[in-house]
């Protein structure tokens, strides 16, 4: 597990093995006790985290500038570009694959 500033984050090292909802990946205390009510009614609670960021992906709900500016987060069209690049509207297709900025990170 890696360490930063004595916290303990599972998710960096093992993004396939750590649940949402049960494992201390954003901090020191599980998402299912910060956040009682909605895991009381998730119908995912066994979720890991790599398999919801993988949906959220698929089903177009990353927060991507495009996302932000189509439910009116960005007011300015010309704030919907790649953040990275600049050279063209921020959808997920773009960062994950055709960004040549990124493209040097993945």
């Amino acid at each position: 597990m890696s360490q930063t500033g004595g916290k303990r984050y599972p998710y960096w090292d093992q993004s396939r093995s750590a649940y949402f909802w049960k494992d201390p990946w954003l901090g020191d205390i599980p998402l299912r006790i910060c956040f009682p009510r909605l895991f009381q009614v998730s119908i995912q609670k066994e979720a890991k985290v790599f398999d919801m960021t993988i949906r959220e992906l698929l089903l177009d709900r990353i927060p991507t500038r495009h996302n932000l500016f189509s439910n009116r987060v960005i007011v300015d069209l010309g704030g919907i570009y790649c953040v990275f690049c600049n050279e063209s509207v921020e959808l997920a297709c773009h960062l994950f694959v055709r960004c040549q900025f990124l493209g040097q990170v993945w």
